[in-house]
């Protein structure tokens, strides 16, 4: 039922874009809304941000933009799950020994969580 789109930020690496996601979960909270055609009700929208370092891993890990873009998507589901209004973020951990492994959790964050390749911050905890 909602919109997604793609933010890319610069900035020196590396960064640390909690703060930016953040102040965009904000913006969000504070500043939009959405009246219903039908009964005129106002309601708030949420905002989930998932988001991911470009890039991930130093040179020795090929991550293929496309790469980067799944990651950050399947970091916002994870904002979207957890009650949405927040943010999470996908951390480089240990580097993946093989292809297989980078194309594994690249399609699957939970293989990479599993086998210590990335972690998960997010805004609740900063860091599981």
């Amino acid at each position: 039922g909602g919109e997604e789109f793609l933010v890319v930020c610069s900035a020196k690496y590396p960064y640390d874009f909690s703060k930016t996601a953040e102040k965009i979960n904000q913006v969000f909270r504070d500043e939009i809304s959405v009246k219903s055609p039908t009964d005129g009700e106002v309601r708030q929208i949420t905002c989930s941000v998932g988001y991911v370092q470009f890039p991930l891993y130093d040179a020795s890990v090929e991550l293929t933009l496309q790469n980067h873009v799944d990651l950050a998507d399947q970091a916002m589901y994870m904002s979207k799950l957890s009650g949405r209004n927040t943010w999470h973020e996908l951390v480089a951990n240990k580097v993946p020994p093989s292809t297989f492994d980078v194309s594994k959790f690249c399609n699957d964050s939970q293989y990479g969580i599993d086998k210590n390749y990335i972690r998960i911050r997010a805004a609740s905890n900063k860091t599981k």
